[in-house]
C-alpha cells in the first residue's frame, strides 16, 4: 500500500473535527489512515494552527541541519587531537567514511576515532603513510602487485 503525505492543514483539520465530535474510527476511515497515526498526529499537533504547524516543520529541519553541523564539527575536533597543533591546523581532516570535513594546505590528513571500534583511536598522517595505509582504507583485492606489507603495516 502506497503511504500517502498529508499536508498540515488536513492534519489540523482532522483533529479539529475530534474535538467538535466526530468519532476517530469515521477519520480514520475517510482518510484512509489507522487509530494509531491519528493519535500520533494528536499528540504531535493538537492545540496549532495551521501556521504553527508549518513553522514547527521548519524549526524541526533546522534543528536536524545544526545537529548534522555540529555532529561534523565534533568529528573535526577529535581528529585534529590526534596531532599537535601546528599539523592538525591546516591538515585535510576525514571522516571514517572518507567524506572530506575540511580541506587542509599541508601533506597530513587526520582522522577521528570510529564509534563501532572503541579501540581506533584519531590519527594524522602524512602522504607517505596514507600512500601505504590506502589499501587498507579502501580495501582493495589482494593481487600479485600489491605488496603485503602495506597491509601489516597498517
Amino acid at each position: 500500500m502506497k503511504k500517502k503525505r498529508y499536508s498540515e492543514e488536513q492534519i489540523i483539520k482532522a483533529i479539529k473535527e475530534h474535538e467538535a465530535g466526530i468519532k476517530v474510527e469515521d477519520i480514520c476511515r475517510d482518510l484512509g489512515i489507522s487509530n494509531g497515526t491519528f493519535y500520533n498526529w494528536r499528540s504531535k499537533y493538537a492545540g496549532l494552527e495551521v501556521n504553527e504547524a508549518k513553522r514547527l516543520r521548519e524549526l524541526e529541519s533546522e534543528n536536524n541541519k545544526l545537529k548534522k553541523l555540529l555532529a561534523e564539527k565534533l568529528l573535526e575536533n577529535e581528529a585534529m587531537s590526534a596531532a599537535p597543533s601546528n599539523v592538525s591546523s591546516e591538515a585535510t581532516i576525514i571522516d571514517s567514511t572518507g567524506k572530506v570535513l575540511r580541506e587542509g594546505s599541508n601533506d597530513w590528513t587526520c582522522m577521528p576515532g570510529t564509534p563501532p571500534n572503541e579501540n581506533v583511536n584519531p590519527m594524522c598522517v602524512d602522504q607517505a603513510w596514507q600512500k601505504w595505509c590506502k589499501p587498507l582504507w579502501h580495501k582493495p583485492p589482494m593481487t600479485r602487485k600489491t605488496n603485503p606489507l602495506e597491509r601489516l603495516i597498517c
